[in-house]
């Protein structure tokens, strides 16, 4: 399973199932540090960071970011961070 976290806070709320090692992460650019994503690819986590911050109220940035997501992990459930 894919997790996308689109912000940091997003992030923080699941880093604990990110840290298990379970999933793969993929993050907008800026919602970690360099030094953070080093960390946790350190500990052999699989994380995709895009090249671009991706805003959480675009719909159309979203749906661009999940296509690209299912490109690299196809049949795979994406679990994505919303807000409401």
């Amino acid at each position: 399973m894919v997790i996308f976290a689109i912000t940091r806070e997003g992030f923080f709320q699941v880093e604990p199932l990110v840290r298990s090692g379970a999933y793969i992460l993929w993050v907008g650019d800026g919602v970690l540090t360099q030094e953070e994503i080093k960390d946790l690819r350190d500990r052999e986590i699989e994380v995709t960071d895009f090249s671009y911050s991706i805003c959480p109220e675009s719909k159309e940035e979203i749906d661009d970011a999940l296509q690209t997501i299912s490109e690299h992990h196809p049949n795979t459930r994406v679990w994505m961070e919303t807000q409401t």
